[in-house]
């Protein structure tokens, strides 16, 4: 089996995107140089969830509503970059893009949220 180590980089220096946006960008696969890699497909998978962090001063006041809140799934997209087969020995960069786009059952992306008593964080 083939030692290799993965790279992920996005073209665009910020890291704040917003809904309908494309993120691209490319996965660089570095191997030990001696034999090629083979695999059974690269996969890039992109989950986006939102989650509610009580602030530690009121958490008795939100207890019960923290105890119900669980996170919330807003992105779950999956992209075969490669099909099976064989990566050079050296290195090895595979583009890509992705449309930034909310599960359907999300009518559109929100950002990040910090209130006095309540944090909504995007992860």
């Amino acid at each position: 089996m083939s030692q290799c180590s993965i790279d992920i980089r996005l073209k665009r220096s910020s890291k704040e995107y917003a809904d309908g946006d494309l993120i691209s960008g490319e996965v660089i696969i570095i191997g030990n140089g001696t034999s090629a890699i083979q695999h059974n497909g690269v996969y890039l998978y992109l989950d986006g969830m939102v989650n509610i962090n009580l602030s530690t001063k009121n958490v008795g006041m939100f207890e019960a509503f923290y105890n119900s809140a669980k996170p919330i799934q807003l992105i779950n997209y999956s992209l075969e970059i490669s099909k099976p087969g064989k990566l050079a020995a050296n290195r090895t960069e595979i583009p890509f893009e992705i449309p930034l786009r909310a599960k359907s059952s999300i009518k559109h992306l929100y950002e990040t949220y910090h209130g006095v008593f309540i944090t909504v964080q995007v992860l």
